[in-house]
């Protein structure tokens, strides 16, 4: 059986120097369950058991969501082992919500599946609240009090709860991989791309941008030694050589991601890819990259990725 609770919340916020600027409270509604829910609901991203997602798949699909919207308890936390990561973006005025790829099945309808994971998310973990009055005090403009009211949270059942939250949900990004017992340093010109001083001989393609505003624009292509990312970021000894080509499509250049995403993720996987194929293929010419030696040396199990790049 759901609880529904009437919670205050405060966040605090500090400049650099650690002088407070600012004090946020909100009246929010949160959703409790019992352990017997809460089963019945970490069911739906379970950990893939085959091997199909091992050498392609979706790495990540990342939404993004108000600020306001976050339980101030659930933040920068990971659930259900590592299934679902939360980020606050620098700003603060955002958070994301990443669904990894070992939780993600192929042959699933993905716009269904994201669904599920949020009704997970929302029903069994702190990570949202629903905001029905914010009180800002801000100590920048000597304790100047701003009210902001929701009246359309003002809900009543728990369903009501989680179709609010999701949305307030917008497509932020997604992430395919391919990952080949090859290495890829060897099959590029790095002269064709950005090279990582952090990060050995990772390839970024050269259509990074930071903006005035600070807002960075994340290169489309990355190539990275994966067992070499694992062993230093995870702990976890790969004793292979293992490389991954990831394009990494944002919703400010993919037009085709605006919104929720809902009209784009309305299939399965191998759907996605046929779908998002064309509009790859025009972002990648503009990349200014050479990959007759890559095409030469692709492993069969990769042809999807063979059609898209021998076309350009």
């Amino acid at each position: 059986m759901y609880n529904l609770n009437l919670k205050k919340q405060v966040r605090r916020t500090r400049n650099r120097e650690g002088v407070l600027c600012r004090d946020i409270e909100f009246d929010a509604i949160t959703v409790e369950t019992t352990r017997d829910e809460w089963k019945q609901y970490g069911k739906l991203i379970t950990r893939n058991i085959d091997d199909n997602w091992y050498y392609h798949g979706i790495d990540k699909i990342c939404y993004i969501f108000p600020r306001d919207y976050l339980d101030e308890k659930g933040h920068g936390c990971k659930y259900k082992n590592g299934a679902v990561t939360i980020t606050l973006l620098k700003n603060f005025e955002y958070f994301l919500v990443c669904i990894h790829k070992e939780y993600i099945p192929q042959g699933a309808n993905l716009k269904e599946y994201v669904r599920d994971v949020f009704k997970y998310i929302v029903y069994c973990t702190s990570v949202f609240k629903l905001p029905v009055k914010k009180t800002v005090i801000d100590y920048r403009k000597n304790g100047e009090i701003t009210e902001t009211e929701y009246p359309e949270n003002n809900v009543t059942t728990p369903e009501e709860v989680f179709e609010r939250i999701y949305s307030q949900r917008k497509l932020h990004s997604i992430e395919l991989c391919f990952d080949m017992h090859l290495n890829l340093y060897r099959l590029f010109n790095p002269d064709e791309f950005n090279k990582s001083s952090k990060c050995g001989n990772t390839l970024y393609s050269k259509d990074y941008r930071v903006y005035e505003s600070k807002n960075r624009k994340l290169s489309m292509l990355c190539i990275y030694d994966k067992a070499e990312q694992l062993c230093k970021k995870k702990h976890r000894r790969i004793y292979c050589t293992l490389w991954r080509f990831e394009l990494r499509l944002f919703t400010a250049s993919f037009t085709i991601m605006k919104n929720n995403g809902d009209e784009l993720l309305n299939r399965s996987y191998e759907e996605l890819l046929e779908t998002l194929e064309p509009h790859l293929r025009r972002h990648i010419r503009k990349l200014g990259i050479t990959f007759d030696k890559f095409l030469s040396a692709l492993p069969d199990n990769q042809c999807w990725l063979r059609k898209l790049l021998s076309k350009l």
